[in-house]
């Protein structure tokens, strides 16, 4: 047999599978373990940093911006106050607030006028001069009025120092010496809480602000050359660096309000050697547990598996030579695996099947000609079943047709009541077209005097000028046939002429003629002018044709209608209009203008003596809005139910014909808009009219067209 088929030992399988699927998974995971465990604890430590260098941060960021109030006080208070308070307020800000180590106020030459502490030696020096003075730069990107030096070393404590400098607004500036001595308490106590970590501050340049060691700072100790220094000012994150020849973890940010950076470090060999420990742990504690587990599983191979699968072999010779015996002994191999259990009872079913194969077989014969039997027995019933079936179809059919039938009928005669139905809306529109006309023209009918008494006013003095024009005409004619020397005084001398013409002109008062002729002339247009307006107002409202959607300026509409009652009106009402900005509306506007007279003859109806008619208008989003308001008798509460109801009135005999208010209700309502009403008895009645600015189309039946806006 070829080297390639011999096939390796059940146990051999088994170490190699616990060697390679067991203890080399084992090390991956105990490696990957380690690699998360120290990739957490460098992020852990990394966040821990964070927000030291945050709370750092924020404490030079307080540091700075209450110095700048105090200052920011002083300096007010130098831009409004005298020498003598700018003094005295200094002197109070320095020792009650102690913040500055020396206050100063500068000229606009930058030379001492005050200083507090007061020392008459600084008086009058130019700090102009002070190269730490000179490198002050202002904070751009901030709110602050103030800015801040360079810091430097104070001569006086030994400790890092900024100016802040407040410029004022009739020139010099106020200057606060601040210590930062603040900073190298705080960072020497985060240092002694945190042990081997670290902080430490730069300025912009790099030169120390606060450091563990103070010797540092003093020394002046420049740190720019630090790649985490570089990259907090170039916005970059570099948390491994070389730090005096030792690499270290650390983290940084920059102070906004003075460009200086706060680093947070720890030494990397420190923050090794604390996981160094735990990668130990976790390899031995793999290696035990491996151990165990291949120890373990090997016994249970042995006693679960190898075993009962020696067993199962003999059984299965025994098997081939007929000897049945040994099968039965399977159901009582101690195996821990179903595969294996399952195998057992499968031999053990093999054998009972090839022992009752042959019983089996005529069972089954005997069964499948039972079945034959009952089937066909079945197939019988079937049929009968499907002739009944057939039966109950055709009856079906015949009652289907029968009621096809009726209901064709019924659809014919739903036809023939839609007709009628339609017809009967035809002649209903009809009736209330001709009612709406008839409304409209007794509307007109009960103005007629008035606006006969309107035309007959501008028609009389019309006339009256005429007649005068026809005298002033004569006299002008002889005046000029006196010039055209066409009268019997034609042969008289030049100067004789003269005389008489001059006589002429005086008899007739030719001036006055020259001025009243125009004036004549001018009251004769109005006065037709008037007529023709009237008359104008009353065929636009009076139109049968005008039932047609369009685009209508509503304030033009109620003009006209006011026009046309004007004579209604004037003597029992003033009307004032407040027309608020309306756009053009999308309606029928002769059928709005009768809605307006009826509401406006009631409310003039319902003034008694002279009262006041107010009519509003304006527009919100998608209607607009005419409010008609009156200060007269008012409605009861149990009539403004009613008033829409045709033929319902509250007027005497002969005054309304009860159709006014539910004719302009049936109108706005084909407008899909709406009227509502407020009453108070003897105080007055609001008619409030709502009219969308555009119809939607295609809502019903009645839905105007679409109109695009006139220009």
């Amino acid at each position: 047999m070829a080297k390639d088929n011999v096939s390796l030992p059940l146990r051999q399988v088994f170490l190699n599978l616990i060697l390679f699927r067991v203890f080399l998974p084992l090390i991956v995971v105990g490696v990957t373990a380690v690699a998360g465990v120290g990739y957490l604890g460098k992020q852990n430590l990394l966040n821990q940093q964070n927000q030291v260098v945050q709370s750092v941060t924020q404490i030079v960021d307080q540091h700075l911006v209450h110095g700048g109030r105090i200052l920011d006080s002083v300096a007010r208070l130098a831009e409004t106050a005298g020498a003598e308070n700018l003094n005295t307020f200094m002197k109070s800000t320095w020792e009650s607030y102690g913040y500055f180590e020396t206050l100063y106020c500068l000229d606009k030459n930058n030379k001492i006028t005050f200083i507090m502490p007061s020392e008459q030696n600084y008086s009058g020096l130019d700090m102009s001069n002070l190269p730490d003075f000179q490198k002050t730069k202002e904070q751009q990107g901030s709110n602050q009025s103030f800015s801040i030096s360079r810091p430097f070393i104070s001569v006086r404590t030994g400790d890092p120092t900024v100016y802040l400098i407040r410029a004022l607004s009739h020139g010099g500036t106020v200057v606060g010496e601040l210590n930062l001595g603040l900073f190298q308490k705080e960072i020497e106590r985060i240092s002694n809480s945190q042990g081997k970590d670290f902080v430490f501050i730069t300025d912009q340049s790099g030169t120390l602000l606060a450091h563990p060691n103070p010797g540092l700072v003093k020394q002046q100790i420049n740190l720019s050359n630090l790649d985490i220094f570089q990259g907090a000012l170039n916005g970059k994150a570099v948390n491994f660096y070389t730090y005096y020849s030792e690499r270290v973890l650390g983290s940084a940010t920059r102070v906004d309000k003075t460009g200086w950076v706060v680093v947070d470090q720890i030494p990397l060999a420190i923050f090794l050697s604390s996981y160094a420990w735990i990668s130990i742990l976790i390899f031995a504690a793999s290696l035990a547990i491996w151990i165990t587990l291949a120890w373990n599983l090997r016994k249970q191979i042995q006693r679960n598996v190898i075993a009962p699968l020696e067993q199962l072999s003999l059984s299965a010779n025994a098997l081939t030579l007929g000897d049945f015996t040994h099968v039965k002994a399977l159901t009582v191999i101690p195996t821990s695996f179903s595969e294996l259990h399952k195998l057992a009872s499968d031999f053990q079913i093999m054998s009972t099947f090839l022992h009752a194969r042959e019983t089996d077989l005529q069972n089954a014969h005997n069964e499948l000609e039972a079945k034959v039997e009952e089937r066909t027995e079945e197939l019988s019933v079937i049929n009968d079943n499907l002739k009944a079936t057939s039966e109950n179809l055709q009856q079906s059919n015949l009652e289907l047709q029968s009621e096809i039938a009726e209901r064709t009928r019924a659809e014919e005669q739903l036809a023939q009541k839609i007709i009628e139905i339609e017809n009967a809306h035809k002649e209903l529109k009809n009736a209330q077209s001709q009612i709406l006309q008839q409304e409209k023209l007794a509307s007109i009918g009960q103005l007629a005097a008035g606006v006969a008494h309107e035309i007959n006013n501008p028609i009389g003095f019309v006339n009256s000028n005429l007649g005068t024009l026809r005298t002033y005409m004569v006299n002008l004619l002889l005046l000029i046939d006196a010039f055209a020397d066409n009268g019997p005084w034609a042969q008289e001398d030049a100067e004789k002429q003269k005389e008489r013409i001059t006589r002429m002109k005086q008899e007739i008062d030719f001036e006055f003629l020259r001025e009243d002729i125009p004036k004549l002339i001018s009251e004769s247009i109005d006065g037709t002018s008037r007529v023709k307006r009237i008359v104008q107002d009353l065929r636009d409202f009076s139109r049968i044709g005008g039932a047609e959607w369009q685009l209508a300026d509503l304030h033009e509409g109620l003009d006209s209608t006011l026009n046309i009652l004007n004579n209604e009106l004037k003597y029992k009402a003033v009307v004032l209009r407040e027309y608020g900005a309306l756009p053009r509306v999308e309606c029928i506007p002769s059928q709005i203008n009768q809605v307006c007279m009826n509401v406006v003859i009631n409310a003039a109806q319902a003034i008694q003596d002279n009262g006041q008619i107010t009519i509003r208008s304006g527009c919100s989003t998608d209607e607009v809005w005419i409010s008609i308001s009156d200060n007269g008798k008012g409605i009861s509460p149990e009539d403004i139910a009613k008033i829409f109801d045709p033929f319902f009135t509250t007027k005497p005999v002969g005054l309304g014909t009860g159709l006014g208010l539910s004719v302009s209700h049936g109108i706005i309502k084909n407008h899909r808009g709406r009227i509502e009403v407020q009453s108070e008895m003897r105080k007055g009645t609001t008619f409030t009219i709502h009219l969308p600015i555009r119809q939607r189309p295609n809502e019903n039946a009645t839905a105007p067209p679409k109109l695009d806006e006139a220009p």
